[in-house]
């Protein structure tokens, strides 16, 4: 309770979930503000080697725990990290970032979380590293993310939500 989508997946992962490379076997994996961690276990489930779960939120740590325990990847280890936007982390030292960014601070919209998400993004990944950002196709995070990576595309729309790849 008190954590974003408890209990379900929001449609917003479920979108980047479905662009999510079949297999992404030995990666560094970093998912980038967890909540509930579940593209984290997700790029376990696919052969990540390493995981990397972060979020601001302490519940939302709690909650990727639990999500964390229930799977059967005991070849995969996991950090959870109490962090903001990534603040902390290494940089240069992972391959992949997922990221379901929040646009929205209490009842305010916002997009300088977004922002922050992608240049600890671009930090997080090695050269050559990928990004794999979902937003609501009305946010146009492709043009903010175009500032910040290189070879950005949206690789899904599903006319309500788009999935960018960018890389480092």
């Amino acid at each position: 309770p008190g954590v974003f989508c408890h209990g379900r997946v929001d449609p917003g992962a479920r979108a980047l979930l479905a662009a999510l490379p079949a297999r992404i076997a030995g990666l560094r994996v970093a998912d980038l503000g967890c909540g509930n961690g579940i593209l984290g276990v997700e790029a376990g489930l696919r052969g990540a080697s390493h995981i990397t779960f972060t979020d601001d939120s302490l519940r939302a740590l709690g909650s990727a725990r639990h999500t964390w325990a229930s799977t059967d990847c005991a070849d995969v280890t996991t950090t959870f990290i109490h962090a903001d936007a990534g603040r902390g982390l290494p940089a240069g030292e992972m391959d992949l970032v997922v990221c379901n960014p929040p646009f929205h601070q209490d009842r305010a919209q916002t997009l300088h979380i977004v922002d922050a998400m992608l240049l600890a993004s671009r930090r997080l990944l090695r050269r050559g590293g990928t990004l794999l950002m979902v937003g609501n196709r009305h946010l146009q995070h492709e043009r903010r993310a175009k500032n910040v990576l290189s070879g950005v595309k949206i690789i899904h729309d599903d006319g309500r939500f788009t999935v960018l790849r960018g890389r480092r």
